[in-house]
């Protein structure tokens, strides 16, 4: 069982050290980039397929309340980021994209994925906040 409370963690520290080396790989001008690529993706799929497997482990070992509270909280996070993109598509049809183009530009494409990621689990945390109390 103390192996099982591990596992989650190691495989998440796993992904973070291929990641980091994978940027780290890709950042050096040389020809070995076309060829490291596709093995930096393959390489980073069994960590994450271990994430996904070890999280949904996780989750069934909860007891129902604490499922519920999670489920909640997962169907806030799903909603509130389709809400957001679909905002953001109704912005660009209306003809805003200037706006959203300069926000893009000043926080680059990592800046953009980093607050996609605290966006998405700033919402999980507020629904999960929600049905906790509500539960209470």
């Amino acid at each position: 069982m103390r192996r099982q409370a591990f596992a989650l963690p190691a495989a998440l520290v796993l992904y973070i050290g291929i990641l980091a080396g994978a940027i780290w790989l890709l950042s050096l001008d040389t020809l070995s980039q076309t060829l490291a690529r596709p093995l930096v993706v393959l390489l980073s799929l069994g960590p994450a397929a271990a994430i996904v497997i070890l999280g949904v482990r996780w989750y069934q070992r909860l007891d129902e309340l604490k499922q519920r509270i999670h489920l909640i909280a997962l169907a806030v996070a799903f909603l509130g980021t389709l809400l957001l993109a679909f905002t953001g598509i109704w912005v660009a049809l209306v003809g805003q994209t200037e706006a959203i183009i300069d926000i893009l530009i000043r926080f680059g494409s990592v800046g953009v994925s980093f607050s996609l990621f605290a966006g998405v689990v700033a919402l999980y945390v507020v629904g999960w906040l929600w049905a906790r109390r509500q539960y209470r």
